[in-house]
């Protein structure tokens, strides 16, 4: 169902706004308002049965990675593509966040800040799973999240990671996982895993400070932010990787906020409704001015090129070789190799997108009679026998 309104709208009445307060953001948010309109161009179509004869605009998407209409398609096949790159094995859900006084080194240097917070999650589980006790190889997903359902700047990583990993002879080697509260817990001990987090993350940014990455930080402010105590939240493991996957594909596509949770665009506000975790994870609604909503929505705007998807360890794209071994030890069967075209194909069928099928009579009798480019308008009268021509496959 097409919702009521769209961030485009809120972009609309915000251009001077974006054009002279959010600086490279402003790119971004101004390819989103055109998606779907006649200004990134589009194609005429018409239905070749003689009985429908109908005939429709169909506009180009933007394909940005922040438009909340852009990512279904890409979804689906990177589920399909995970799907292969796991083990039929137990999986963790686990999350890496930072503390709030971070969020201003977050705004003013992003990649940095996101880069470290990767490599020490991963630093983090790799450094756990070489010791002695477990001596394993092991594999991780991790997916950027940088909102709250406030919109409010919250950076922090979802990670996907195996009940297990390869030992030294190139054999699974399961973990069963360390007793919580008297329940099975984390593959790790969680204190030790916070404390050593916490630790590799600080040392991490003094040497962002030390080689000019970022400016220098005060002492006392990094000694209160290593008095913190820092949060890693690990779910029970799930029963497999299918499961895992699925749980996982609600963070890898999504954008900040989508056009379903608008309730009012007007020209001067914005509301919205966002889940109150403070509150029992209450449904409320928020109103805020146009202005603070682009504010707040550009926090989350990536730098151009930056991977908000990594895979590291047995999940990584050099260890291919060992996750077919792994798997045909597991399953006794050869894995089948991954068709990125293939799954494309899946995920249109799946999202039942077919440029094909008419939307009037619903039969393959879809046909382009004209296409226009990129910054120019439909036409504004069309050649009538055209229309009316019956065209055959």
């Amino acid at each position: 169902m097409k919702p009521d309104f769209e961030l485009a709208d809120v972009i609309n009445h915000t251009k001077p706004y974006i054009s002279q307060q959010l600086g490279n953001s402003a790119r971004t948010l101004f390819a989103l308002s055109r998606c779907r309109t006649a200004e990134l161009g589009g194609h005429i179509d018409k239905c070749s049965d003689i009985a429908c004869s109908y005939v429709g605009i169909s506009y180009n998407s933007c394909r940005n990675r922040h438009c909340p209409k852009c990512q279904q398609i890409q979804k689906e096949v990177w589920l399909m593509a995970m799907q292969h790159r796991t083990l039929p094995v137990s999986y963790f859900h686990v999350v890496f966040t930072i503390p709030h006084e971070l969020n201003s080194l977050c705004l003013l240097y992003p990649k940095q800040m996101y880069d470290t917070l990767f490599k020490v999650a991963w630093a983090t589980l790799k450094g756990f799973a070489a010791n002695e006790q477990y001596a394993i190889k092991m594999g991780m997903t991790a997916v950027l999240h940088t909102w709250g359902q406030n919109l409010s700047l919250h950076p922090h990583i979802h990670c996907i990671v195996p009940a297990g990993g390869m030992d030294y002879n190139g054999k699974w080697k399961k973990l069963k996982g360390n007793k919580a509260n008297g329940r099975k817990g984390f593959l790790f001990p969680m204190d030790a895993l916070k404390k050593v987090y916490k630790a590799k993350f600080m040392a991490a940014l003094r040497k962002l400070s030390k080689n000019g990455r970022i400016p220098k930080q005060d002492s006392r402010f990094l000694n209160e932010l290593f008095n913190k105590e820092w949060v890693i939240y690990a779910k029970r493991p799930f029963a497999g990787a299918k499961q895992v996957i699925e749980y996982l594909g609600r963070y890898t596509h999504k954008v900040a906020i989508s056009n379903h949770r608008l309730k009012i665009v007007n020209e001067n506000h914005t509301s919205f409704n966002y889940k109150d975790y403070k509150d029992g994870a209450k449904q409320k609604l928020m109103l805020l001015t146009n202005e603070e909503f682009i504010r707040r929505f550009s926090q989350h705007i990536l730098p151009d090129g930056f991977t908000k998807i990594r895979h590291f360890g047995l999940h990584s794209g050099a260890s291919t070789g060992i996750m077919d071994k792994l798997c045909l030890q597991l399953t006794h069967k050869i894995r089948p190799k991954f068709s990125r075209a293939a799954a494309l194909i899946i995920a249109k069928e799946k999202s039942s997108y077919n440029p094909k099928i008419c939307p009037c009579c619903g039969k393959n009798t879809i046909q382009t009679l004209l296409t226009w480019q990129t910054g120019k308008p439909p036409p504004r009268q069309l050649n009538f026998k055209l229309l009316t021509k019956n065209h055959h496959p």
